[in-house]
């Protein structure tokens, strides 16, 4: 049977795997970003791309992709990182942040590419440029916690994300759907699948959704025996 969480319940799901179990969130996010990886590695091979373009936002989200670049990198797959976001405005500590770290130490030693910031719409156009190549696309720019019109220049990035024909991969959930109604908050992706973290979310069992999501898959990333206490 499927189990559909609202935003509320997958936020205390975490929240419970890392007060009470002591699961750390990092570990939570590694798990997370491990199973993205494994699709996008699967999507690159089958469609015969040439790269795997990351697209990150400021929060946890983001994060995810960040844990996704490094395990496609040590695959050996041509891998680009976009933060739409200055890096600085990621909060300080957090789990994403400690993640972006250890690609700019990759990236030190020639390992991983610069991480490329995308503050402002204007800058989008190298993001265009760069989905103009055959890519399988991880869109990790929002998350389950959204829950107004989506913000520049995030509304911009995904509507580049939807024109580009890119095969796109979300993490947890199509950036800009909302995650209890399963209606777009301005602008949302349209994924061709969709890796979800412990349950689908309650918006996904809405009609709405369906030509958001593509093929829903969902994975467990540690924490998933919370749901059968």
């Amino acid at each position: 049977m499927t189990r559909f969480l609202t935003r509320a319940e997958a936020r205390k799901l975490d929240e419970t795997a890392m007060k009470d179990y002591g699961i750390a969130g990092t570990v939570l996010m590694e798990n997370a970003g491990a199973a993205v990886a494994r699709e996008a590695l699967s999507a690159f091979r089958e469609t015969g791309s040439e790269k795997v373009v990351v697209i990150c936002g400021r929060g946890n989200n983001g994060g995810d992709g960040f844990v996704a670049a490094r395990h496609l990198l040590s695959h050996g797959i041509p891998t680009s990182v976009f933060l739409l976001c200055r890096k600085e405005d990621l909060h300080s500590p957090s789990d994403a942040l400690t993640n972006l770290a250890i690609l700019q130490r990759m990236a030190i030693r020639g390992f991983a590419p610069e991480v490329v910031e995308l503050p402002t719409v204007e800058s989008l156009s190298r993001l265009s440029d760069e989905l103009s190549r055959r890519a399988v696309v991880i869109d990790s720019i929002l998350g389950t916690g959204l829950t107004g019109d989506v913000r520049e220049p995030a509304a911009s990035g995904i509507e580049v994300l939807n024109s580009s024909g890119a095969f796109v991969i979300s993490v947890d959930i199509p950036s800009g759907l909302d995650a209890d109604e399963g209606v777009p908050l301005g602008e949302a992706v349209r994924a061709d699948v969709t890796v979800t973290f412990v349950g689908e979310k309650a918006g996904f069992a809405k009609a709405s959704a369906r030509k958001y999501l593509g093929r829903v898959v969902v994975a467990e990333i540690g924490c998933g025996f919370l749901l059968r206490e």
